[in-house]
């Protein structure tokens, strides 16, 4: 499997999504530059510690979503398009067990969205500390508040949310391929979306922390959200992994 995964790796930073993916995070310094400098483009109200300018950078690329269609995009090119293409053969060839090809392109998925993840935290946080410290929006404050905790707890369950949608988009790929599977993965992201609105249901729709502005962050719905992402992702690969082993190539 660790093969598997260094090859699959290997071929996304061939295709430039790594590149794509850094680029794409790179406007977050330009972005904080455009808070000092007072750029048109740039509208900030208020005042905010380090914690809370990551936290709204951060929504701000969830909520336009352009990082995570690339990321649906690319997981779904590497197993949908490969299956469509007969490219997959080649790789089935060599590897005994169908279930440790797609799980390696699991694998490398959920390394390509910690990339996205980890890249996005690390220039929203130095964004701050070159540009936006020491201006007239920027307080410091105690980090170890209740506030920072639900911000920390928004941004972990955001990259489960990505990678969840990613997956999914895989699934969808095996038997329609790249672009019907990153068009379904949006389409359930609007759908999630929408039925976070339903007071009645909000706190077991998949997402709720990312997808509900005025959402309830507690033990009870942690946990929730926890066992809904736990049961849907492993229900995703299994899935995934029986379809695999099924289809004709």
């Amino acid at each position: 499997m660790k093969n598997i995964v260094k090859a699959e790796l290997f071929k996304l930073k061939n295709s430039k999504a790594f590149l794509l993916i850094l680029l794409l995070n790179l406007v977050s310094i330009l972005y904080g530059a455009g808070v000092k400098f007072g750029w048109s483009f740039v509208a900030f109200k208020g005042q905010f510690d380090i914690c809370r300018y990551v936290f709204s950078i951060w929504q701000l690329y969830f909520i336009l979503g352009v990082p995570m269609i690339i990321l649906m995009y690319t997981g779904s090119k590497i197993l949908g398009d490969e299956i469509q293409k007969g490219q997959i053969i080649l790789e089935v060839a060599p590897v005994a067990d169908r279930k440790k090809l797609i799980c390696g392109k699991f694998v490398s998925m959920f390394y390509m969205t910690l990339f996205y993840f980890i890249t996005n935290i690390g220039f929203n946080v130095l964004a701050y500390l070159i540009f936006v410290k020491g201006t007239n929006y920027a307080v410091s404050g105690n980090l170890f508040t209740t506030d920072n905790f639900e911000i920390l707890v928004q941004i972990l369950f955001g990259f489960l949310e990505v990678y969840f949608l990613v997956i999914f988009a895989m699934l969808v790929s095996i038997d329609k391929g790249a672009i019907v599977g990153t068009l379904s993965s949006i389409g359930l992201y609007v759908i999630t979306s929408l039925l976070t609105r339903a007071k009645t249901i909000d706190k077991f729709i998949i997402g709720y922390f990312n997808l509900k502005s005025d959402n309830i962050i507690n033990p009870e719905t942690i946990l929730i959200q926890l066992g809904i992402f736990a049961v849907c992702i492993s229900l995703i690969i299994y899935v995934s992994i029986r379809k695999f082993r099924q289809k004709d190539l």
